[in-house]
């Protein structure tokens, strides 16, 4: 959608699971890059031995680097991690930031996000009786004492919703990193479309990948 080369190649778009508005920047692509040859001990002198490293160590390697850069990144860097890099040839600019991509502006493009993304009940299915106690708990334990503010605030904005389903909405994969990109992102192509699982209240509810029933238009079904 942002790539001059890739103009032409495609008559309609939806973006699935995530929704990112900036890439990487040079500066923190080789930040990685140092980390990571640094743990294979690979320089410029011995660069060609990178072609002989095994997936396992490769990965080994890069998720080293993952943890000493940390999940915070620069305000002009998209996530943490691998990603497209923003060089001003191939990806001029970031695909949705500030503004959307001229080149694309007539092809129709669904924004695909989901409310709970990733809910810790998907594969626990007894945590969906998590109650009022345990929800607070649980959020003490990574947010300390501002978990009672939280749970005050996910109360006002989701009255309605079970203690499990607030702990979706603030879990590190959900809210802030995924649901507000695409919130952005909408931002500058306005129309929009929402669905729900009618399994909202099973262990699933709207998780990671449930747009892709509305792009293929198939029938829902839970076991």
């Amino acid at each position: 959608m942002a790539m001059p080369s890739a103009k032409g190649l495609f008559q309609r778009a939806i973006s699935q699971s995530n929704s990112i508005v900036q890439m990487s920047t040079p500066a923190y692509a080789k930040q990685i890059t140092e980390l990571v040859l640094a743990d294979l001990q690979i320089t410029k002198e011995n660069i060609n031995d990178l072609h002989q490293v095994k997936n396992e160590r490769l990965q080994a390697a890069l998720d080293k680097a993952g943890d000493k850069l940390g999940s915070k990144v620069p305000p002009d860097v998209g996530r943490a991690g691998l990603q497209p890099v923003v060089d001003g040839k191939i990806l001029p600019v970031h695909p949705f930031d500030p503004t959307a991509p001229a080149i694309s502006a007539n092809i129709p493009f669904m924004v695909g996000t989901c409310r709970n993304e990733v809910s810790y009940s998907i594969n626990n299915a007894p945590l969906e009786k998590l109650d009022e106690q345990g929800l607070v708990k649980r959020l003490a334990d990574k947010y300390g004492d501002k978990a009672g503010g939280i749970v005050q605030t996910l109360h006002r904005s989701h009255p309605n919703d079970k203690p499990i389903e607030l702990l979706s909405y603030v879990s590190a994969q959900t809210r802030w990193p995924i649901y507000k990109p695409a919130e952005r992102l909408l931002k500058k192509r306005p129309r929009r479309f929402c669905t729900c699982s009618p399994g909202i209240r099973r262990n699933w509810t709207a998780a990671h990948g449930h747009f892709i029933v509305a792009r293929y238009r198939l029938p829902l079904q839970y076991r």
